[in-house]
């Protein structure tokens, strides 16, 4: 059962119920960093290596480094790059492409090993992965031996505020284990002697993320003026506010009724309905509302290994983007909405081949592009 809880004392939210991580991220784990990000993770090695003040040389370590997209931009730097990760698909494919990865979850133990073999990293990243990992305190105790003394950890998550605001209620599923937000975090980090010193909202990643700078070292006077106001926001807004949650949970349910509402009008009108990107948002989405093959005849994803299976619990076909630019379908249902302006070409030509075809975006609230 997928279920999230608040902690009053902190703000930490968190699943109640969790898989393994070694049954999640396994051999055949599919996720694919996609280069549409590629652009963020240049902007990010760009800022990390300014606050940092690092130059070529710099050793860089990133955690859940996939095939390295984020490193290629430190590299283009000129600084010595190593990843760790578990996910072995990918991780193969990142040393095949030069990136040098370690093939294995990251840990206290294997930060040890990586210092005593190689020395401490002058930059630790991590981008949408601290929250896949079950053990939040090992995990930063870990960041905390690797990381050089006037080293700089760079951390981007999806942002528990963009979350409640936005009603994303599609981020919640089994690989995220936290839904992150600043107070709990810099309570983490300062009780292991390092603390936030900047902060920078990032709204068009993930429909809303966060990324954050840490340092060693206690004390908030090395805090930024934009991470102060952040944190303060947070206050204001209510993060430990149960009625904020129980609202968003009514949000959710008005949300999941209009996206039903329109997808079975449409089905009872003839419209052929399919969907692109068999993203774990979409995995969310489809089994709460319980659509199935009967209402969205396929899914079209762009990785290979996704294609020729079926969606879990509702079990709707994967099949290759060709076949969706192909058929040209009626309605053309966005699993992966936070990548709608980077799939829009692919959208304008299916639209040339069938002039009634329209993408239903379902959040905040159904809307058709």
């Amino acid at each position: 059962q997928l279920d999230a809880n608040l902690c009053t004392e902190c703000g930490l939210v968190q699943l109640g119920e969790i898989v393994p991580s070694e049954e999640l991220f396994a051999e055949d784990y599919a996720y694919l960093t996609p280069e549409a990000m590629r652009p963020n993770f240049a902007e990010s090695a760009q800022e990390t290596a300014s606050i940092a003040g690092i130059k070529q040389g710099a050793k860089v370590l990133e955690i859940g480094s996939n095939i390295g997209i984020c490193l290629d931009e430190y590299r283009k730097k000129g600084m010595k790059v190593l990843g760790v990760d578990p996910a072995k698909i990918y991780a193969k494919l990142a040393n095949k492409r030069g990136v040098e990865t370690i093939i294995k979850p990251f840990t206290s133990d294997l930060a040890e090993e990586i210092v005593n073999e190689r020395g401490k990293m002058d930059v630790v990243t991590a981008a949408n992965v601290l929250q896949h990992i079950p053990d939040l305190v090992g995990t930063i105790e870990g960041i905390r031996k690797v990381l050089a003394p006037k080293g700089v950890f760079s951390l981007e998550f999806p942002y528990l505020g963009d979350i409640l605001s936005n009603t994303d209620f599609d981020t919640f599923y089994a690989e995220h284990y936290y839904y992150l937000s600043l107070a709990p975090l810099q309570k983490v980090f300062e009780s292991m002697g390092m603390t936030m010193v900047h902060a920078k909202r990032l709204p068009l990643i993930h429909n809303g993320s966060m990324r954050i700078f840490v340092k060693h070292g206690r004390g908030s006077t090395n805090m930024s003026r934009d991470l102060w106001e952040m944190i303060k926001d947070e206050q204001d807004f209510g993060f430990l506010d149960k009625k904020k949650f129980s609202e968003f949970k009514i949000r959710v349910d008005n949300i999941v009724h209009q996206i039903n509402v329109h997808l079975y009008v449409a089905k009872a009108r003839g419209d052929r309905i399919v969907a692109h990107g068999s993203s774990a948002k979409f995995v969310t989405l489809t089994n709460y509302m319980h659509i199935g093959e009967d209402i969205i005849s396929y899914v079209a994803d762009s990785t290979q290994v996704k294609q020729g299976k079926v969606t879990p619990g509702m079990g709707i076909p994967v099949v290759s983007e060709e076949q969706l630019l192909k058929d040209a379908p009626d309605i053309i249902f966005c699993g992966i909405r936070n990548f709608y302006n980077y799939n829009k070409e692919k959208y304008d030509k299916i639209k040339k081949r069938n002039p009634k075809a329209k993408v239903l975006m379902p959040i905040p609230e159904v809307s058709y592009r």
